[in-house]
């Protein structure tokens, strides 16, 4: 029986040239941009057109914009436990909220960013 080894970088942390992965860039709402001047993370906004491509920002902004509404269901559920239909309605919101937080979700870079910043970047 072959033993499946568990890698000890995972590889959703590497990069295609087999370095481990860091954070490169981040988004400011729908606004990408790379760290410090990060060279790589420019590099990839740059080439994959990421502040550029027609659609794309505005695609990005509306799925932040409702995981932020999502997201200030579930917390003001958390402050009205004894409203139960409020309790109802962030069960369903922590579903979908949970499945945009998702890594291999469209826009989890900007996600992860959002959540960081409790959405405060995501107007509108």
């Amino acid at each position: 029986m072959i033993k499946i080894e568990k890698p000890v970088v995972p590889p959703d942390k590497l990069n295609i040239d087999g370095k481990q992965k860091t954070e490169q860039d981040r988004f400011r709402g729908e606004v990408p941009f790379a760290i410090d001047g990060n060279l790589r993370g420019k590099t990839t906004i740059d080439a994959l057109r990421l502040d550029k491509r027609d659609g794309l920002r505005e695609a990005r902004l509306q799925r932040l914009q409702i995981a932020r509404d999502l997201w200030f269901v579930i917390q003001e559920a958390a402050r009205r436990p004894e409203n139960l239909d409020l309790q109802n309605l962030a069960r369903q919101a922590k579903e979908r909220f949970n499945h945009y937080s998702q890594a291999n979700q469209e826009y989890a870079s900007a996600m992860r960013s959002a959540i960081a910043t409790n959405f405060r970047h995501v107007i509108g």
